[in-house]
C-alpha cells in the first residue's frame, strides 16, 4: 500500500475480534479460544485488545493479571442478578457493515449485591 505522508492509519479491532477467518466462533464468547488442549489460558494472537507492533500496550501482563484477581473477588463479595426491569436496546438494531465498521450491543441492566 502506497500511504500519502501525513496521514494516520488506524487497526480496526473489532472487525479482527469478530472475523471468522480467525476466530471459531466470533460472535460468541467462546472460552475455548484461549484454552489449550489440556485446558490452560492461552493468549491467542489474534487478540489484539491491547495493540500490537512496537506500540502495544506495556502493561498488558499486569491488566491480564488483575483482570483474574478482579473477576475472583467480585465473584466471592457479590451477587450479580437480573433486573426487575426489562432488557433494553439502546440503538435499536444499528447493524453491522461487511467490514465491521458499525456495531450495536445490546445493554442490559443487572443488580449488583
Amino acid at each position: 500500500y502506497n500511504i500519502p505522508k501525513g496521514w494516520t492509519v488506524m487497526g480496526n479491532h473489532y472487525h479482527i475480534d469478530h472475523s471468522p477467518k480467525y476466530w471459531e466462533k466470533p460472535n460468541e464468547f467462546y472460552i475455548e479460544h484461549f484454552l489449550d488442549d489440556n485446558g490452560k489460558f492461552k493468549l491467542n494472537k489474534n487478540f489484539i485488545t491491547f495493540g500490537y507492533g512496537k506500540r502495544d500496550c506495556l502493561g498488558q501482563s499486569l491488566a491480564l493479571k488483575n483482570l483474574n484477581l478482579l473477576v475472583g473477588h467480585m465473584i466471592l463479595r457479590y451477587k450479580v442478578l437480573p433486573s426487575d426491569k426489562q432488557l433494553f436496546d439502546s440503538l435499536q438494531n444499528v447493524g453491522l457493515s461487511p467490514d465491521g465498521f458499525v456495531a450495536n450491543q445490546m445493554s442490559y441492566i443487572i443488580q449488583i449485591r
